[in-house]
């Protein structure tokens, strides 16, 4: 369990985990979940000029896939967390494990 918004929770994680990147975080200017549970937030790891990743975090419910086609197209790393799926959290262990791959670190 964490203490704090599954926000700070991330940013938390970004920071610790992957100091050598800066992350910006914004709302996504494209997914919009069903049912209105709140939006999607964009991450974007940095490598100096270079961005090198793009994390995005939604609903389970949201079926946005916009900001994944165009970072494929560019060919930039994409990743998708979902924040509210029942019964499952996004570890520590799940989440660097997975940026660490994308990011060719794993």
């Amino acid at each position: 369990t964490y203490n704090g918004t599954y926000l700070q929770y991330f940013e938390e994680v970004f920071r610790l985990e992957c100091p050598q990147y800066r992350v910006e975080m914004e709302k996504s200017p494209y997914a919009r979940p069903l049912q209105m549970k709140g939006y999607a937030t964009v991450c974007t790891f940095w490598n100096g000029s270079q961005k090198a990743l793009v994390v995005e975090l939604m609903s389970q419910n949201s079926s946005a896939g916009r900001l994944r086609r165009e970072t494929n197209a560019a060919g930039i790393p994409y990743l998708r967390f979902y924040y509210d799926h029942p019964g499952w959290w996004n570890t520590k262990e799940y989440v660097v494990g997975r940026i660490r791959h994308a990011l060719g670190n794993g």
